[in-house]
């Protein structure tokens, strides 16, 4: 909780499928997150945090079970599973690194063909480039960093597809809002109480929450 940084240990099957081996992915929590985490832990009535409706350790069946049934809820036109909140997520963590940048889309293509590609500059984009500055090139780098470290994604071709498509999810917006969070209309005030006293409607409503 102090560090707002959630430990998962996954057991993954070597490629020989010989044993298998522990890989420790950490997730940065958002605001939104922590309290309702906090809320669980004091709610809970068992050991586990995450528990079945039986007061039991949730399995992966049971998983499987609740996220098939979120999806009826909410009328997804199609049955959802547990690993498309990965790739969902991916695109999450990487508005909630970025976010603290306020980079905007150009801004972090810019960056990206500058250090990650072969693409020719114009003297425009060159000049745009020394605008920004060393320490938001950084900070730019330490975000891939960052998300190949809970994703474990070796390649950042393939991790600069979730940090731009953080942007393309939201495409009439130039940056990233601060409340670019999967919480449902019905928390935010009580998530974002103080945030939502500096923000105007029309922001939220544009952001499509």
């Amino acid at each position: 909780m102090t560090r707002k940084t959630l430990y998962i240990i996954r057991n993954r099957e070597l490629k020989s499928g010989a044993r298998l081996h522990k890989q420790v992915n950490l997730q940065p929590l958002c605001a939104a997150e922590m309290e309702l985490l906090q809320h669980l832990a004091q709610e809970r009535r068992c050991d586990w945090l995450f528990a079945t409706e039986r007061q039991t350790r949730l399995g992966e069946r049971s998983l499987h079970y609740l996220i098939a049934q979120a999806g009826k809820i909410a009328n997804l036109p199609l049955p959802i599973h547990p690993y498309m909140l990965r790739r969902s997520g991916l695109y999450y963590r990487a508005a909630l690194l970025l976010q603290p940048l306020h980079l905007s889309l150009q801004q972090c293509c810019l960056l990206w063909n500058w250090y990650g590609t072969k693409v020719k500059f114009s003297k425009q984009q060159e000049r745009e480039m020394m605008m920004m500055g060393v320490e938001t090139s950084q900070a730019f780098l330490a975000v891939l960093i960052q998300m190949q470290s809970f994703t474990r994604i070796q390649s950042y071709d393939n991790l600069i597809d979730y940090l731009l498509g953080a942007f393309l999810l939201f495409p009439s917006q130039d940056r990233l809002t601060y409340d670019y969070w999967l919480a449902p209309l019905s928390w935010q005030s009580q998530l974002f109480r103080k945030h939502l006293l500096t923000t105007s409607s029309a922001s939220a409503s544009s952001a499509g929450l």
